[in-house]
């Protein structure tokens, strides 16, 4: 009877355990997001340094570098945010800020913040990347959200044709009324053909636009 008892024991403890094992085997990973598909800017060392991919678990950084690395050596659920070619840089960064920075050709006046593992994941995206376009065009661009503790906040897309002005000509995909040549035309293109400053005062003096 002890024998039976004792046998009994040892197959509920092993059978607990299997469960236990189980359960532990269906528990899901903390969720974890990637994000990728764009221009990532880390600020390493004060200057602009690009990576293919972040993975942010619990609002840190726990991965920089390539995509395929990030995928490959994490396990568990991952959300995955897709940039399509817009440009993440580190911390809460106004346009205008930016603007001011690179007027005076100092990055390094940046706010000291940098895209790397163990920091808070609290990032700025933009339309555009501060570092490819005309200086004077910097305060222009628009944000289009911010990651703050890891959350995205993405602002909703304008619908391309939505924003034709009195011309007709659509904002949205960069043109701009040009009085000289009566049709909408986009400045940079312009600029290049007629051999210009690529800069909206420029644009407005060679046009003869009014304001």
């Amino acid at each position: 009877m002890k024998r039976s008892i004792t046998t009994i024991v040892a197959v509920c403890m092993l059978v607990l355990s299997g469960v236990t094992a189980l359960m532990a085997a269906d528990t899901k990973l903390p969720e974890q997001t990637l994000y990728y598909g764009g221009d990532i800017i880390t600020m390493e060392g004060g200057k602009p340094h690009y990576v293919e991919a972040v993975m942010v678990l619990e609002g840190k950084v726990i991965y920089v570098g390539k995509k395929a690395d990030a995928v490959n050596n994490y396990a568990g659920e991952t959300e995955e945010v897709n940039l399509k070619g817009k440009t993440m840089m580190p911390g809460l960064i106004e346009p205008r800020l930016l603007a001011a920075v690179f007027s005076s050709d100092r990055t390094d006046a940046l706010p000291s913040f940098t895209i790397k593992k163990g920091n808070a994941a609290d990032f700025t995206i933009l339309e555009e990347n501060p570092f490819k376009v005309d200086k004077k065009h910097i305060k222009d661009i628009e944000v289009a959200g911010v990651v703050f503790g890891g959350e995205p906040k993405m602002r909703k897309t304008k619908l391309i044709g939505g924003d034709k002005d009195t011309h007709g000509c659509i904002g949205s995909a960069g043109y701009r009324w040009c009085a000289k040549t009566n049709r909408c035309e986009r400045p940079w293109e312009l600029a290049k053909k007629e051999k210009f400053e690529k800069s909206a005062e420029a644009f407005d003096a060679f046009c003869g636009n009014k304001n």
